[in-house]
């Protein structure tokens, strides 16, 4: 009767209910299993909240994946992968049909854990090879490891962290597998791997077994009868849920009470736990009618035991016998712990392939990839491949240096993380200081890196930042520091305080340049600048600055920085794509790479030939804006795109013009025009003393550098200028009006420093590459020049020498309105054809002016000058009088006769 009221028979409705369950479970692996995907291909360049690129993903799981992988990361550190096998755990659990007990418990043992395993990976160094911001424990890691810090700020850091250490790994791995679901009362018998339990324990256990396998027994009739359980219902879903409503079955009967001599001994059981070996399950079976005993999970185990798992799993004869013959009698009366397999094989496992993880993911990130040498062959049909004998023999193939030719960068010591206690400490007596000259505030953060250690000061309301900046020369004094730079943070309610580290670390070229901020830069024309605060490669665009002038003394790092923007450019681009005009009045920086083919010119050291080398650039750069108006484009990158494109083609460029007016019609007539250009070169002009030139021809190049700076930016012709003199007189105010972006080494006042950069700050620099860099918008930032000896640009050039000739241009260095220094009467100091010319003007046209003489025949002042005062030695013209002007002295007539 009662089976008749009941509208859904009683196996069907407990199905029901557990099936939310297991769809939630099942989520949960899922969503487990992705973010351990997401670890383990995990990069951080790729695009996150944290960092903006533009770059595609590397991730497994898309932008997604990555950024769960990023969020996990920055927060937990290499705790991630820990802190997401509870999740995988708990949806087994749920999936098998097991409802949860006490799920907040379970939460909040989880939160314990989220904060005490990424605290233990937090109290080890930061590696060099980690390149988050946070240590390794993450965002959490470093808060638990800096309230630690100051609760027990009395306690050495020796002795303390070797305690703490050994108190956070126990306490994060119980809390740990207690978010699992593991009891208390078995938990220390579980990290007992494979031994023996204690003797009361084992009592207890096989005082609980007898009720725990008669239960098993009547679940397993159970599923026998339904044709294989849950796992047919998987299999064949239609067919188990019609079998399940046309017949019910009977509920088991009970299992006998347990005698208190032994018992028969029962069949070995098929462990149903999600741990177990996988590989080494038999294949289920769906059919047949043989019962096997399936033991449960002891009592006491998990804390939301059940005894229905969700894979009802039943072995064949042949796999029983296999069984016992491989000596798993059925005298094994005493279950296996799934716990006790987990800690054991499973847990290796897993501990091993979270390992794998943390491996991946540092390795990932840190890794470089290694630039190819890339071949460039110039077209057999742009110009013959033999030359005659008076002709320079040029080699067409030429190849990028490879990064053998430089140094290695040394393997530098572990930098210390933001709450190392020696940071801890220098930031206290930092604070001291401060509040003994009447500065209060608080230490909002600290940055570690190479060369210095940045300290934020968030100072108290009222404080004038001037007042600290002031104080910098007192703060090095006090914290026995070489110099302490003091500078407003941009943005932030902070005032930074820069001060060296008591070992500094050397910044390499190579590496810049293996990084991927050099390799996978989008940059016309990289430089390889240096290192920040941080650490972190800063590459920067010289076709975006678009010029450069660098300041500093002897000793700063100035010629230094000069040969690795050089050497930036010569591992990047080949001498079909870059060009160089080397001037160097020193005659010792520049002349190493004399010879090298991306030279345009001899390297440059008479003053006089600079001026000249300066004059045929500006020609240049009129000389391409006249080819760009006629394509029709504004920028050298749009023009070598046309001519590409007109070159595939296999097409010359036309356009039409118009000549004139049909002298009938007063129509216009137009003429097409037809020209086949060749691509454009960057041109590099690179002038390494700008004083000297100044002392020498300042006007003259004042006039080019200004012309050059203000309009060479699309033609592709850029400056780097440097001086160490950086005064007034050499950094003029129309240089630095059309020099928004500037470098300042160490220099020896405040006054030269604010010539450079329009602020304080630059003496105060260490030196050896330290530098303030000040980009086009005005924002200063400080970084770390990389170091290269001579021996390595010795290197590079003689490798590149060794890759082909240049092809030098013999009108750079000819000045077309260069006087002579000793004019002679006779005519020896100028043409006799141009002398002539000027006298038969100034006779018929009667101007016996240097302007009019200039304009006249096309020629310089200088020249002009030198032909008027040679007439005037000769009794032509006379002497100027007091209004400037002079008297012809013959006649035209007199001259003729």
């Amino acid at each position: 009767m009662e089976s008749r009221q009941r509208f859904l028979p009683k196996a069907l409705a407990a199905e029901l209910r557990r099936l939310p369950w297991r769809v939630l479970g099942f989520s949960l692996v899922g969503i487990a299993a992705a973010i351990w995907l997401a670890l383990i291909s995990w990069s951080y360049g790729d695009p996150s909240p944290s960092y903006a690129t533009t770059s595609q993903p590397h991730n497994w799981l898309g932008h997604r994946g990555a950024s769960v992988a990023d969020a996990m990361m920055q927060a937990f550190g290499l705790a991630s992968p820990f802190l997401v096998f509870p999740i995988s755990v708990f949806g087994f659990r749920i999936s098998g049909g097991h409802i949860p007990s006490r799920p907040r418990l379970r939460l909040a043992y989880w939160a314990a854990a989220a904060l005490l395993v990424p605290a233990f990976f937090a109290m080890f160094p930061t590696p060099k090879t980690w390149v988050l911001d946070t240590g390794l424990g993450g965002i959490a890691g470093d808060f638990a490891a800096a309230l630690v810090a100051k609760a027990t700020a009395a306690i050495s850091p020796s002795l303390l962290w070797p305690l703490f250490g050994l108190v956070l790994l126990p306490a994060g791995g119980w809390c740990l597998l207690r978010a699992c679901g593991l009891n208390s009362k078995v938990l220390p018998a579980a990290f007992q791997l494979g031994g023996e339990a204690p003797a009361k324990g084992k009592a207890k256990a096989k005082a609980n077994e007898e009720p725990l396998i008669d239960k098993a027994a009547a679940w397993a009739k159970r599923v026998s009868q339904q044709g294989g359980g849950a796992l047919a219902a998987f299999a064949h879903p239609g067919d188990y849920w019609l079998a399940r409503v046309r017949e019910e079955t009977p509920p088991p009967a009970p299992s006998p009470a347990p005698a208190k001599s032994p018992r028969k001994p029962a069949p070995k059981a098929v462990e149903p736990s999600p741990f177990s070996d996988w590989g080494s399950r038999p294949s289920p079976s769906l059919g047949g009618s043989e019962t096997r005993r399936v033991d449960a999970e002891p009592d006491g185990l998990f804390e939301d035991v059940r005894i229905e798992p969700f894979f009802g799993v039943r072995r064949s004869p042949g796999s029983s016998a296999g069984a016992t013959a491989s000596g798993m009698s059925d005298d094994d009366s005493e279950p296996v712990s799934p716990i006790r397999r987990l800690t054991g094989k499973a847990m290796e496992t897993a501990l091993n392939g979270a390992h794998k993880i943390i491996e991946t993911g540092t390795a990932a990130a840190a890794a470089v990839k290694r630039q190819k040498p890339l071949i460039y062959v110039k077209a057999a049909n742009d110009e013959p491949a033999l030359r005659t004998d008076d002709e320079v023999l040029e080699h067409f193939t030429s190849a990028l240096p490879p990064l053998s030719l430089l140094s290695p960068p040394p393997v530098a010591s572990e930098r210390p993380g933001a709450h190392d206690p020696m940071l801890m400490q220098r930031a206290s007596g930092l604070m001291g200081v401060l509040g003994d000259f009447g500065v209060k505030g608080k230490m909002s953060g600290i940055y570690p890196g190479p060369v210095i250690t940045l300290f934020e000061l968030e100072p108290a309301r009222g404080t004038k930042s001037s007042r600290v900046v002031g104080l910098a020369d007192d703060i090095a004094r006090s914290m026995s520091a070489v110099s302490a730079r003091v500078a407003v943070v941009p943005g932030r309610d902070a005032i930074g305080i820069e001060l060296p580290n008591a070992k500094r670390e050397m910044v390499s070229l190579r590496g810049i340049i293996e990084s991927n901020a050099f390799q996978d830069s989008q940059a016309a024309l990289p430089l390889a600048l240096g290192k920040s605060i941080g650490g972190e490669p800063i590459v920067v665009d010289l076709a975006r600055m678009p010029h450069l002038l660098i300041a500093g003394t002897t000793g700063s790092g100035k010629s230094v920085g000069i040969n690795t923007m050089i050497l930036s450019l010569l591992y990047r681009l080949p001498p079909s794509q870059c060009n160089f005009i080397m001037i160097d009045p020193k005659m010792l920086e520049l002349s190493v790479y004399d010879g090298i083919p991306h030279l345009l010119a001899p390297v440059v050291t008479d003053p006089k030939k600079a001026v000249a080398a300066l004059k045929w650039t500006v020609k240049e750069m009129n000389t391409r804006y006249e080819k760009m108006s006629k394509l029709g484009v504004r920028n050298i990158t749009s023009y070598n795109s046309k001519v590409a494109a007109a070159q595939l083609r296999g097409q010359p460029l036309k356009r039409v013009i118009q000549t004139g007016f049909d002298p009938d019609t007063d129509e216009p007539i137009e003429e097409e025009e037809i020209f086949d250009p060749v691509p454009m070169t960057y041109i590099v002009v690179v002038i390494d003393e700008m004083a000297d030139l100044m002392m020498v021809a300042g006007k003259d190049i004042e006039f080019a550098v200004q012309r050059l700076s203000q309009m060479a930016r699309a033609a592709g012709i850029h400056l780097i200028m440097a001086t160490q003199r950086p005064s007034v007189d050499v950094v003029t105010g129309t240089i630095k009006a059309n020099f928004p972006s500037r470098i300042s080494f160490q220099v020896t006042s405040k006054i030269d420093s604010r010539t450079i950069i329009g602020e304080q700050g630059a003496e105060q620099l260490l030196g050896a590459g330290d530098m303030l860099y000040m980009a086009a918008g005005g924002r200063i930032i400080r970084a770390h020049g990389p170091f290269v000896s001579d021996e390595e640009v010795e290197h590079v050039a003689a490798h590149l020498k060794a890759q082909g000739f240049p092809n030098y241009r013999d009108d750079i260095l000819e000045d077309p309105d260069a006087e002579d220094e000793a004019p002679r009467k006779g005519g020896g100091g100028d043409s006799g054809d141009l002398y002539a010319s000027a006298v038969d003007i100034v006779l018929k046209d009667r101007k016996p002016t240097t302007s009019y003489l200039q304009r006249r025949l096309g020629i310089g002042y200088n020249r002009a000058a030198s032909l008027i005062e040679r007439m005037e030695q000769e009794g032509i013209v006379g002497a100027p009088g007091r209004t400037g002007r002079r008297e012809i002295l013959i006649e035209e007539r007199n001259r003729a006769s």
